[in-house]
């Protein structure tokens, strides 16, 4: 009986699976109030079932409540009573006492809301105690319920406390809807045996788990982690100095001592400020509302609080190759005041040092930009994307459907023209063809300006650009709503500075981590993808002859791609383990890998590649493929290694030819044997005798084969090529 812990009673228990049906324990129907007494083990699998499969409630037990009301001591002793040397008077019968009754013993309340009352003065009670000095729970259960105990009717009831702390455990540890959701969902076995029931009298818990209930406890929680004061405003600078204690730099600005109802908070966190830093060329600053309440209530009613914005920026770094925000701020105004003040405090305070800002085709942020980098000059591009949307805005303001089809791809050329040749000669087609939208033709002219031309034409863009639009920060702000608010909008600022310094920046550390340590394999982008393909499509025996090693010189010479004599040197480190740059044009103007870097990782395939532009250490653990342990290969000289890895890349590519070859002979050896067969099956169906089965056989055989024809036929037809099934 030593056994039993605090843990054996309590309501909630850690065994809890709400995906298992649990049925009440069988108790004889003659006895309205049932008397048992179990041993300790047989206590607890009654004690199991009956608190998961019925609702309950505890009461008050005299001096042995409190220990049930503790969380924290789930895994003590439940007390036992030991009779001190010389005490007088009769000891207790009971070490201790424990009392539960339904959760509808109350008496009934008239609710506004559209529900039964929770309380219908219940009558149903279990009382255990166990007995001094025994292996033995003594049991009162009074069973009768007074109500529809019906699984329909227990759905129109709130959640019981075990349903409420199991989804309270799984919020505490992180988890969303989503993922609380796939842990509620049925497997196929479990769901059919309910589908096959004829009465609703037990259902599992997960089927009474809504998404209302669990999005409640999923707010409870946030807000009591997120919310450090009553005020809004006073949470928020708490938080903003949490930020600073940890590393990361964080402004607050008010404007009410002007009587100004502007305002603005910005941070950055101790990781945003090193990407900051490791990329200084080209920046995307966009804002999204809809998704933090005002500090201020509005000027109408103090009880509301309007939608502020939450501005962004957001680098593509080099070293991980994906987009990563960089800087916070909420405000209540778009205005260029507000924004220079954010973007000078990011230059001065954290360092900004960014060549190039890509933003909407906005006028405010524009400014902004001109007046927080006066010396020297910002270059500031206009998204692409916004730019052709401002166009067709206009377009269809001004003209009919038909009429827009028709001019849109020769506006659509004016976007991407490659030259200035080639815009002249676009702009003035349009002027031609259609002359008669004067409206039209003096708005595009404003675009032609020599001050607003340089913003948005893609080949007035200098080197090393490679984002023409503001697309990783539109994404971002989609990937923040759909994963990390779900259907949740309007946030308090507290609430949204604890999102985003906490679980945001956490991820994007993971992240970040594990491709920089190589536990994550670099996210190509499109352009990246198209240039390894071309290395990779080459005939091996070809790509061998145009890569050449120059040990001296620390460096690959890589021929051309076209044909011509023209060669590309691709450096290296010292130790001919990382690539880093590469004289072609493509490198020379993205700042990115390139076919010829590329190709050189084709034949040495322990070489890797820089995105940093820098030299790497070497590698300190040899892959698996690798015959020798790397200690060993590290003793070895720079032309021994490459000329180890270049066998090793011929060994792998005649393996792989071979395994080719085999698997063709294989399927030309799989086909002869399917003609055969057909033809022994055409034979026998045109032979001249009796045939010896049953009509409902041959039906069955003619369908099969029928399948099969199908599935051949499929497959010689499918664009994927032969497959094998």
């Amino acid at each position: 009986m030593s056994g039993l812990r605090v843990r054996d009673i309590v309501l909630f228990t850690e065994e809890f699976d709400p995906r298992k049906l649990v049925q009440p324990f069988a108790i004889p129907s003659e006895e309205d109030e049932w008397k048992v007494v179990f041993t300790g083990e047989d206590f607890k699998t009654f004690w199991y079932t009956e608190r998961v499969a019925r609702q309950w409630q505890i009461m008050t037990e005299g001096a042995f409540r409190h220990i049930l009301l503790k969380k924290e001591n789930a895994d003590e002793l439940l007390p036992i009573h030991t009779r001190a040397p010389g005490s007088v008077g009769t000891p207790p019968a009971y070490d201790w006492s424990f009392r539960f009754c339904c959760r509808r013993h109350r008496p009934p309340s008239q609710l506004i809301i559209k529900r039964p009352s929770v309380g219908n003065g219940c009558p149903v009670e279990i009382r255990m105690q166990k007995l001094r000095g025994q292996d033995a729970v003594v049991v009162k259960y009074r069973w009768r319920h007074n109500h529809d105990d019906s699984a329909k009717a227990r759905s129109k009831m709130p959640l019981s406390g075990i349903e409420l702390e199991w989804i309270k455990k799984m919020a505490a540890d992180g988890l969303d809807w989503k993922s609380i959701k796939a842990r509620l969902r049925l497997d196929n076995w479990s769901l059919r045996q309910l589908e096959d029931q004829e009465t609703l009298d037990t259902l599992p818990p997960c089927l009474y788990m809504l998404y209302d209930d669990v999005r409640k406890v999923v707010y409870r929680n946030r807000t009591q982690i997120s919310r450090k004061a009553i005020s809004p405003s006073y949470s928020v600078k708490l938080w903003l100095d949490q930020i600073k204690d940890e590393g990361g730099k964080s402004m607050y600005k008010d404007e009410a001592a002007q009587n100004n109802d502007r305002y603005l908070f910005a941070w950055c966190t101790r990781f945003q400020l090193k990407i900051m830093k490791d990329n200084t060329t080209i920046v995307c600053m966009d804002s999204t509302h809809k998704t933090v309440k005002s500090l201020k209530p509005s000027p109408e009613d103090d009880k509301v609080f309007n939608s502020a914005y939450l501005f962004t920026i957001l680098v593509r770094d080099r070293k991980s190759q994906t987009g990563i925000p960089i800087a916070f701020m909420v405000c209540n105004s778009e205005s260029s005041y507000i924004l220079t003040e954010w973007l000078t405090w990011l230059k001065t305070d954290c360092g900004l040092q960014a060549s190039k800002f890509m933003v909407d085709c906005s006028v405010a942020e524009t400014e902004a930009l001109k007046r927080a980098f006066p010396l020297p000059p910002m270059e500031i591009y206009y998204c692409a994307f916004h730019v052709g949307q401002a166009w067709e805005r206009k377009m269809r303001e001004l003209h009919n459907v038909e009429d827009s089809n028709r001019m849109r791809p020769v506006l659509r050329a004016i976007r991407k023209a490659d030259s200035e040749a080639t815009l002249q000669e676009a702009w003035r087609k349009f002027q031609v063809s259609f002359r008669d939208a004067k409206k039209l033709i003096a708005y595009i002219k404003t675009w032609m300006e020599p001050t607003k031309l340089v913003k948005w034409v893609l080949y007035l863009r200098e080197d090393n650009q490679h984002i023409n639009t503001n697309n990783l920060v539109e994404s971002w702000h989609k990937t923040f709503k759909s994963q990390y608010l779900g259907y949740t909008r309007d946030l308090r600022p507290d609430d949204l500075v604890f999102l985003l310094q906490g679980s945001v920046d956490i991820d994007f550390r993971i992240t970040y981590y594990k491709i920089s340590r190589g536990l994550q394999p670099i996210t190509l982008s499109e352009s990246a993808t198209k240039r390894k393909a071309k290395a990779m499509a080459l005939p091996f025996v070809d790509a061998k002859d145009m890569v050449d090693e120059l040990f001296h010189d620390k460096k690959f010479l890589v021929r051309s791609f076209s044909g011509s004599s023209e060669s590309h040197s691709v450096k290296t480190n010292d130790d001919f383990s990382c690539l880093y740059s590469c004289t072609c044009g493509d490198y020379t103007r993205y700042k990115e890998p390139c076919k010829h870097m590329y190709l050189v990782t084709r034949i040495y395939s322990d070489i890797e590649i820089s995105y940093e532009g820098e030299p790497t250490l070497s590698k300190e653990s040899a892959t698996d493929e690798n015959k020798l342990d790397f200690s060993l290969e590290r003793m070895l000289s720079p032309q021994l290694l490459l000329l180890l890895q270049r066998e090793r890349a011929t060994k792998r590519q005649a393996d792989l030819l071979a395994k080719e070859a085999e698997n063709a002979q294989a399927f030309e050896d799989g086909e002869a044997e399917l003609m055969a067969l057909l033809e022994k099956i055409y034979h026998a169906l045109g032979a001249k005798k009796k045939r010896k089965c049953s009509l409902q056989y041959l039906q069955e055989t003619v369908a099969l084969l029928h399948s099969a024809y199908l599935q051949v036929k499929g497959l010689n037809e499918s664009s994927a090529g032969r497959k094998c099934q």
